[in-house]
């Protein structure tokens, strides 16, 4: 009977050997690939970051751009309107000879 208690207490032990391996080995793995996805979300993050600052860039750039044009268009119509006065003055001027 003593034979067949040590036997299984050595089964017992070898389980739990076993157990507190694959345990191991699997936390190991665990980590590791938390680990590696923590370093694809940082990278990613990091892409993120730079786009972003990409398109206020190119943003920045679009509005100082339209600007400019809303700008020339305000400048060319003003000059548009002092030769349509003039030439109202003008007419004026022929209409009274």
């Amino acid at each position: 009977m003593t034979e067949k208690v040590d036997k299984l207490i050595a089964d017992t032990i070898e389980f739990m050997e076993d157990d507190k391996n694959t345990y191991n080995v699997n936390t190991a793995t665990t980590n590791k690939a938390i680990q590696n996805i923590g370093a694809i979300f940082q990278a990613e993050k990091a892409n993120f970051a730079y786009l972003r600052e990409l398109f206020q860039s190119d943003h920045e750039a679009f509005q100082s751009s339209i600007a400019a044009k809303i700008t020339k268009l305000q400048e060319d119509l003003a000059t548009e309107n002092k030769i349509m006065d003039a030439l109202a003055i003008k007419e004026e001027k022929c209409k009274v000879l």
